[in-house]
């Protein structure tokens, strides 16, 4: 999460329980603060809840996550944004969700380097999660260290090498 001001930041890396935090000004909403954002981030976090994420609300409520976009895409932009409903993503699919919202969020699409593939976590025709993503990636050192993914990693996507 991006902090608004540098005493929320500093607060965010305490680490003993001893250190009481200072408190200062109330919080604002950066979309207060980034007012030109604001339209923007409310518009395309709202897809968190339509149809493509739909089929997640049963078992996690997308209104935190909504919150929590709305804010982060009003400080940062389409970066945040794009992460923000990755996240959501990721907690769907501890419950077998996949949400392939990339395709429908134009400015969240995947730019790879030339000779790379874009690899989601795409379910198959047996319902078990096809690709590996970029978590068990193939490179130099793991084909050295003879190192291997378990069937219980979790799926990254990301852009990949082809196989071979």
């Amino acid at each position: 999460m991006i902090e608004s001001t540098p005493m929320l930041f500093g607060n965010s890396w305490r680490v003993a329980s001893a250190c009481a935090p200072r408190h200062s000004a109330p919080q604002l909403d950066p979309c207060d603060t980034h007012q030109q954002t604001a339209s923007y981030a409310l518009e395309m976090c709202d897809i968190l809840n339509q149809e493509v994420f739909s089929p997640c609300h049963e078992y996690i409520s997308p209104s935190t996550f909504h919150q929590q976009c709305r804010a982060d895409t009003c400080k940062c932009g389409t970066p945040c944004l794009c992460s923000a409903l990755a996240h959501y993503a990721r907690h769907c699919r501890k419950f077998s969700i996949i949400v392939e919202f990339r395709s429908h969020v134009p400015d969240c699409g995947q730019l790879c380097l030339p000779g790379q593939l874009y690899q989601n976590c795409s379910e198959g025709l047996d319902g078990r999660v096809e690709g590996r993503g970029v978590a068990c990636e193939q490179s130099c050192q793991s084909y050295l260290l003879n190192l291997t993914c378990s069937a219980h990693e979790p799926c990254v996507a990301g852009c990949t090498c082809p196989p071979g």
